[in-house]
């Protein structure tokens, strides 16, 4: 089955999620401190099996839409619900976070956030920085908004893809023209860090907002996929030994496929054992293969 996912300038044709690279997007963000390096390869090694583009095309999205990318993918695979823990009150609650309201704010954010600077002979373009160049040092954060240079004659153009280059174009430019990158860039910090997910629940005491880092993208990462890769490994050993399904063909479904199997034997082994009489069945989750993160 196919799904579209909307971005900023183009909608891409998606596959559904194979259990297989499921399980390599859970290897790749597990532990405190994953490898970011090892975590973006295998991220956008995951998004050109799906959408049968290049993985580098991937690695230059702007990251808001790498994000919306991310959440359609989940929300394609395993609902568009993620049960997170907050406090409330001062109690601690169970909070059904609708992913869809996530990607639909930042969607439309992101189309309000392209800024074009035209001066007599030049024009420079401004948007959210890609994955790629917030991984690369850079001596002004306010750079990594340039996206490209248009000279008008002669007629060429230029696509800023190195922060290094950002940064000799930044040290050329009159200062009128500094000074509206920084204040775009300024308001774009702002207007981001001013969406909080969890204003539309009634809940003050918290604020779940999205940080233009790539640390921020792996923790949102590990938040909406996480199912922890022990009960993973141990539902496809079940699935395959007491469900007598192939594990290659476990391996080859759909994460919402592979769901609905975790279900089947769920209810398969409570009519064969009810829980009075035995404990036996409670390897397999009771839940949808998703574990509460605290918040």
């Amino acid at each position: 089955m196919k799904f579209l996912s909307k971005l900023t300038k183009e909608t891409l044709v998606c596959s559904e999620l194979q259990v297989k690279y499921y399980k390599d997007l859970l290897k790749c963000s597990y532990g405190d401190e994953p490898d970011v390096f090892l975590f973006v390869e295998t991220l956008c090694d995951i998004f050109s099996v799906i959408t049968n583009k290049p993985a580098e095309y991937f690695k230059h999205l702007s990251l808001i839409d790498l994000f919306c990318l991310l959440l359609d993918v989940r929300i394609n695979s395993n609902g568009q619900i993620c049960k997170i823990i907050i406090t409330k009150n001062s109690q601690k609650m169970t909070l059904e976070l609708d992913l869809e309201v996530i990607r639909d704010s930042l969607r439309e954010f992101a189309k309000k956030s392209f800024v074009v600077i035209d001066q007599t002979n030049t024009e420079i373009k401004l948007e959210c920085p890609s994955i790629n160049r917030l991984m690369q040092e850079s001596l002004d954060v306010s750079t990594l908004f340039i996206k490209s240079i248009a000279v008008k004659s002669p007629n060429s153009y230029h696509e800023i893809t190195v922060n290094e280059h950002a940064q000799m174009l930044y040290g050329m430019l009159p200062p009128n023209v500094s000074f509206q990158i920084n204040d775009a860039f300024e308001s774009f910090i702002k207007s981001l860090n001013k969406i909080n997910f969890l204003s539309r629940y009634g809940i003050t005491e918290q604020e779940l907002t999205f940080n233009l880092s790539v640390d921020s993208f792996i923790w949102y990462t590990k938040l909406i996929f996480n199912e922890p890769l022990n009960i993973l490994y141990d539902n496809i050993f079940y699935l395959s030994h007491l469900g007598h399904l192939d594990a290659n063909y476990i391996e080859n479904s759909a994460v919402g496929e592979y769901t609905y199997f975790i279900g089947c034997l769920q209810s398969t082994l409570a009519a064969k054992n009810p829980p009075a009489a035995s404990n036996d069945q409670t390897f397999i989750p009771e839940n949808d293969g998703l574990s509460d993160e605290t918040f």
